[in-house]
């Protein structure tokens, strides 16, 4: 069952790597219309709720985690309104591991991992996500992870809020 209120924590990206990844969600914005969110790679969550403690929590992953290369191939689309159009993501050891590190510190357990960025979430037919894609320019390969940020979410009301973030450091 899809939870689709409480707290995640996102994957951002460096300047560079952000840039990229806007140009291919401003193009595909131009094709096809959907909810307005910044771009991001999920990496954990839910938190059902948000205490001092958790907030602690957060903050302190800044004294642990360094950034992070993680590697792009393809894009890729599902049936599925939150998973409609994105860029699939490599599961690498590296990113697996720092997600890992990340859930332990919230007691969270994933038991199973879509790592992913999002370009476009709604219910659009396979043939048009197909011609979208066709449309849109060729991936970097790798992009670079440099904040983490804590999200509130309430898919219902399409709100994607920043509750917190933080930066890594080479």
């Amino acid at each position: 069952m899809r939870i689709s209120k409480g707290y995640w924590i996102w994957a951002q990206f460096d300047s560079s790597s952000t840039q990229r990844l806007l140009k291919i969600k401003n193009e595909l914005e131009n094709l096809i219309k959907g909810p307005v969110f910044d771009i991001h790679l999920t990496l954990s969550g839910p938190l059902k709720g948000l205490d001092q403690n958790s907030k602690k929590k957060f903050l302190d992953l800044k004294e642990h985690l360094r950034k992070v290369e993680i590697e792009i191939y393809d894009y890729g689309f599902k049936k599925k309104y939150f998973e409609s159009l994105f860029i699939e993501v490599r599961k690498s050891k590296e990113l697996l591991n720092f997600k890992k590190f990340v859930d332990s510190k919230f007691n969270l357990k994933a038991e199973v991992y879509f790592p992913h960025i999002s370009l476009f979430y709604g219910l659009e037919n396979e043939s048009t996500k197909l011609d979208v894609i066709n449309q849109l320019p060729q991936l970097p390969e790798n992009i670079s992870i440099d904040k983490l940020s804590l999200i509130k979410v309430d898919e219902h009301i399409k709100l994607w809020q920043v509750v917190q973030q933080i930066e890594l450091f080479s």
